[in-house]
C-alpha cells in the first residue's frame, strides 16, 4: 500500500454542457489539469517531501477558456480533451509546473527527459466519433483552484491525497433581484479578468468580447470595462446581461486580496 499511482494537478472548474457526444465521459468532479505525472511512486517519500514543496506563486486560481477540442495521443486517439486559453500572457501556470518540474527532477522523485506540458483538461476516454466532438466544441470559460497530489484509482477516479487551497476566482452569492458574485483578486487588473469570466458563466457567448488584460486603477475602471462588453456584445447578438452595477468598493483582505461585490442587472 505504500505504492500509489499518483500526480500533480489543480482542480478545473467551468459551466460544463448537459450534452456530450458519444464516449467514455470523466464525471465533472474528476476533470483536473494535470501538471505532472509521476506514475507508480513510493508514497511516504513523496509525503515527506510535500513539506518543502514549491507553491504556486499566485493565491487565487486562474481564469481562462476552452478555445479547442483536442485528441489525444496524436497518433492514435483515445482522449477527447479541450484545450485551455489563459486570460493572461504571464505564463503562471506553465512558470509553475517548470519550477515543480525542476523540484521533483532535483529529489530524484520523478524521471523526465524532456517536459511536454500543455494545457488541458480530459472529458471522455475513447471517443466514439471525432468530427462530432469538432463539430459539437464551443469555447467555455473556465478556472483552476486548488492544487492536488492525486492518486489514480483507475477508470477515471481519483481521490486527493494532499492539497494546497486557492480562493477561487469568484463565487455567486444570492441577491435579492439581480444576480451578485464575490469577485477576489490581487489587484484591480485581475479583478478585471475575473469578473468577466464570471459573466461569460453566466453566458458563454460573451467569451470573443473579452477586452485584453490592461492596467485598472479602481473598481469604476472594471465597471466601465465591463460594461463596455456588455453594450457591444448586446449590439452584435443581443445579451441576458443588461449592466454591472456601480455597486460596492473593492475591499483587501489580510493577505492583501482584493473582494468586490459584483452586482449584475438582469
Amino acid at each position: 500500500m505504500e505504492e500509489k499511482r499518483i500526480f500533480f494537478a489543480f482542480d478545473v472548474h467551468a459551466p460544463w454542457p448537459d450534452n456530450f457526444p458519444e464516449g467514455r465521459l470523466i464525471e465533472e468532479k474528476n476533470r483536473h489539469l494535470t501538471l505532472i505525472f509521476l506514475g507508480n511512486a513510493h508514497f511516504p517519500n513523496m509525503q515527506e517531501h510535500l513539506k518543502s514543496l514549491p507553491l504556486p506563486s499566485f493565491q487565487v486560481g486562474r481564469c481562462g477558456f476552452f478555445d479547442k477540442c483536442l485528441f489525444l495521443p496524436n497518433k492514435q486517439a483515445n482522449v477527447a480533451a479541450f484545450q485551455i486559453h489563459w486570460l493572461e500572457d504571464d505564463k503562471a501556470v506553465e512558470s509553475y509546473q517548470e519550477s515543480l518540474l525542476k523540484y521533483l527532477e532535483g529529489k530524484n522523485l520523478i524521471a523526465v527527459k524532456k517536459n511536454h506540458f500543455k494545457a488541458h483538461v480530459s472529458v471522455a476516454r475513447k471517443p466514439k466519433n471525432l468530427k462530432q466532438w469538432e463539430d459539437t466544441f464551443a469555447p467555455l470559460p473556465m478556472y483552476i483552484q486548488n492544487l492536488h497530489l492525486f492518486e489514480s484509482l483507475g477508470y477515471s477516479k481519483y481521490n486527493s491525497l494532499w492539497q494546497k487551497e486557492l480562493l477561487a476566482p469568484f463565487i455567486e452569492i444570492p441577491h435579492t433581484a439581480d444576480v451578485a458574485f464575490h469577485v477576489f483578486g490581487e489587484n484591480f487588473s485581475k479583478l478585471h479578468l475575473n469578473a468577466q469570466t464570471a459573466l461569460a458563466f453566466k453566458f458563454p457567448k460573451m467569451i470573443p468580447y473579452f477586452s485584453s488584460p490592461s492596467e485598472k486603477s479602481s473598481v469604476d475602471e472594471v465597471i466601465n470595462e465591463l460594461n463596455h462588453m456588455v453594450a457591444k456584445m448586446d449590439t452584435d447578438i443581443g445579451s441576458p446581461i443588461k449592466a454591472v452595477s456601480f455597486h460596492g468598493k473593492a475591499e483587501k483582505d489580510k493577505n492583501n486580496i482584493y473582494n468586490w461585490e459584483m452586482v449584475i442587472d438582469v
